[in-house]
């Protein structure tokens, strides 16, 4: 069995979210990845990273 045919996330969350963290372009990250484009699952990592890189909390010493 090759490895792209299993179910596992592609490649991880972990690699997606340090990509985007980085400033990597979500598209760029999208094909890299093997996510098909629109997909809701890699919009919902890109989304956590963007929230936290765009916290008013940051910087405020809390």
């Amino acid at each position: 069995m090759a490895l792209s045919s299993t179910t596992a996330v592609r490649p991880c969350a972990g690699c997606a979210t340090a990509a985007r963290a980085a400033g990597h372009d979500p598209l760029e990250i999208t094909r890299a990845g093997g996510w098909v484009d629109g997909s809701h699952v890699l919009a919902r990592y890109m989304n956590d990273v963007d929230r936290v890189k765009n916290s008013p909390l940051l910087g405020i010493g809390l």
